[in-house]
């Protein structure tokens, strides 16, 4: 996919940066130009399947109705200006997986709170 930085989406939505990317998405930091606030925008390739992105765009859609401080918010789910697209909250810092990958080492208490924190959620999910 190309650099879409720069990209404004919906009228809306300012692209910034590519935070992340994977086998049918790239996240990019986008600027909610109507609320400026920083927001994730997870923009799906245009060769994933059309099944596989409405799918994943119900998800977020059921996501929408979930709040809970261990889930990330979704704003919103859209196809606009030709792109499939999920508007979430948008979270600085680096990933547990990250981390791990980079061999930090985490306190007892650190592994507790994020299992605690992994299991509220689920429970809530469910």
């Amino acid at each position: 996919m190309t650099d879409l930085t720069s990209t404004l989406l919906a009228g809306r939505y300012r692209l910034t940066r590519v935070v992340g990317a994977g086998a049918t998405a790239v996240v990019y930091a986008a600027l909610d130009e109507l609320l400026s606030i920083e927001v994730a925008i997870k923009l799906f390739h245009s060769t994933i399947d059309a099944e596989a992105a409405d799918r994943q765009i119900r998800e977020a859609s059921l996501a929408m109705n979930l709040q809970h401080p261990a889930i990330i918010r979704c704003d919103g789910a859209y196809t606009a200006d030709g792109y499939r697209f999920i508007v979430m909250e948008y979270l600085s810092g680096q990933s547990l997986r990250t981390l791990l990958e980079e061999g930090a080492k985490l306190s007892v208490e650190k592994t507790i709170a994020i299992v605690s924190a992994l299991a509220s959620a689920l429970t809530h999910t469910h």
